[in-house]
């Protein structure tokens, strides 16, 4: 059997994701899939995944990132794929996502969720859309399961610091699914999946508005560009309106 895991969105710009008290989306969902592609291939399923190392980057765009993922999953011929995410907004909870009801892609959606809620996460459930590009694109039935919420403290904690066992309970939802043994154990895999910390790497990707801030350098409305390099964290008030009357100045110039 085959499973195409896809560790949803990409290390730097485009397709990146959540984040929360210092988490990234795109690091969780790698670190997780990483170890659950170990524990599948330890029950002798075949595995590939859309991004095999953690700093990886797939396309330019994010229509041409989840092209690229469900391509992947299609050129595998995989049986089945898995797109792992977390969720944001003021949840609580893991949940768990299949094209239709009935499918043999909820099948598997309701036995992922099942091993989530055992493991001590809070039940969503398991719902339905034909909206989601990695639950309609790919031509294996397909499951996007979504984690936990990056952005509330106590999922945080669990994406933080039981990645094995959110990972073994995908592993076991998937085992079921197949109908195999599940063989695994967190010492049986430590020397086989990606132990990167995400802390020691440099993200080398120029940020998207980083050619915003060369333009108005060059126009003369930002000076002492490096003081806005920081491009993820806000602004004050004062240093807004410091730019919106340069601007104005400009256009009267």
């Amino acid at each position: 059997m085959k499973v195409f895991l896809d560790p949803g969105h990409n290390f730097a710009p485009p397709d990146t994701g959540a984040t929360g008290f210092g988490l990234r989306e795109q690091d969780v969902t790698f670190q997780v899939a990483d170890t659950v592609r170990a524990l599948l291939e330890l029950s002798g399923v075949d595995v590939r995944m859309s991004r095999n190392n953690l700093t990886d980057i797939l396309g330019r765009t994010v229509t041409e990132s989840l092209t690229l993922r469900a391509q992947g999953s299609d050129d595998f011929g995989a049986d089945y794929c898995v797109s792992i995410h977390c969720n944001a907004g003021g949840g609580i909870g893991a949940e768990t996502y299949a094209f239709v009801s009935g499918s043999f892609g909820d099948q598997l959606a309701q036995k992922i969720q099942a091993q989530l809620v055992n493991m001590g996460m809070r039940n969503r459930g398991v719902k339905y859309s034909q909206d989601l590009f990695m639950l309609r694109r790919p031509k294996a039935p397909a499951v996007l399961v979504e984690l936990g919420f990056i952005d509330n403290a106590n999922d945080n904690d669990i994406l933080r610091n039981r990645q094995f066992d959110l990972a073994e309970a995908v592993t076991k939802g998937i085992c079921e699914q197949l109908n195999i043994d599940y063989k695994g154990g967190e010492d049986d895999v430590t020397d086989v999946v990606d132990t990167t910390d995400t802390n020691d790497v440099t993200d080398t990707t120029e940020h998207w508005a980083k050619q915003y801030l060369d333009s108005l350098t060059a126009a003369g409305i930002v000076e002492n560009p490096e003081k806005w390099e920081d491009f993820d964290n806000p602004v004050t008030k004062g240093l807004l309106l410091a730019l919106v009357d340069k601007m104005m100045d400009n256009l009267k110039g």
